[in-house]
């Protein structure tokens, strides 16, 4: 695989996730689109310019770069599907959770294999995608990778024990942000205020808290201390954040989610 050239890449499974992926990809690569719903993989391959593959034994080969984006549980029925037609050139991108290297590495073999965790952010390029692989991926390799990563948003190559650590976090995240999102909204609904008018001032208020932390540079702790005049209404809300034990909650979800990806 060379790094001059862009690669062809095919997706394999084109759920939620793979879907996401191929908007984005499709601006820079040749995509290839397969799903055991050949009307699913036509479908998207026609809403981000894409191509269905209808034959793996004819489109595979002119593939440098799969992307895994199936149901885990389907990932060995996918490999008697594909390794057929695989190169020993053909590189391996998995965003299977719960799927580690060296079960990557005993169903494809001695290729270059990278295991990447995006989340559906990546439909608009603003995922934060974590990469790893093991030592024998060469540092071309790690290049194509890291180049095709960003074309989702962020990157961070990361070692692969802290993976589950970082599907809770960026995987996982969003729902649980969501979550907490609609939360405020139906809070806005409950003192007066329509969802279609809540919602923006909802979500101006969280780009604002991003954008003060990202430019301050200061601790959250400090900055909400800023915000809290002595006797006042917000650490009025503070206290109510306390007694209803939103730390423990939000701390106890991400740890929940963190075990099961295990």
């Amino acid at each position: 695989m060379s790094a001059a050239k862009t690669p062809t890449v095919a997706i394999i499974g084109c759920g939620n996730m793979g879907s996401a992926l191929a908007q984005r990809l499709t601006e820079k690569y040749t995509v290839f689109l397969y799903d055991h719903s050949l009307e699913k993989a036509k479908n998207l391959a026609k809403k981000t310019g894409s191509t269905p593959i209808t034959s793996l034994k004819e489109s595979l080969p002119k593939v440098q770069l799969i992307i895994l984006a199936m149901k885990p549980k389907d990932l060995e029925k996918a490999v008697k599907e594909l390794k057929p037609h695989l190169s020993p050139a053909t590189a391996i991108g998995s965003i299977l959770s719960g799927i580690n290297l060296a079960i990557l590495n005993k169903h494809f073999g001695k290729r270059p294999i990278v295991r990447l965790m995006p989340n559906i952010a990546a439909a608009y390029g603003k995922s934060m995608t974590a990469l790893c692989a093991d030592e024998s991926l060469k540092e071309k390799e790690r290049g194509i990778f890291s180049t095709l990563a960003a074309q989702l948003g962020e990157t961070c190559w990361i070692s692969e024990e802290m993976m589950p650590g970082f599907m809770a976090l960026a995987g996982s995240g969003p729902a649980f942000l969501f979550v907490m999102i609609e939360s405020i909204v139906d809070a806005a609904i409950a003192m007066g205020f329509s969802s279609t008018t809540a919602l923006p001032l909802v979500l101006q208020s969280v780009e604002s808290a991003v954008e003060i932390i990202k430019q301050s540079k200061e601790h959250p702790g400090a900055l909400k201390w800023k915000v809290c005049s002595p006797a006042g209404t917000t650490i009025a809300g503070i206290q109510a954040l306390e007694k209803h034990q939103l730390r423990h909650a939000i701390i106890q979800t991400y740890l929940d989610c963190f075990q099961k990806s295990h």
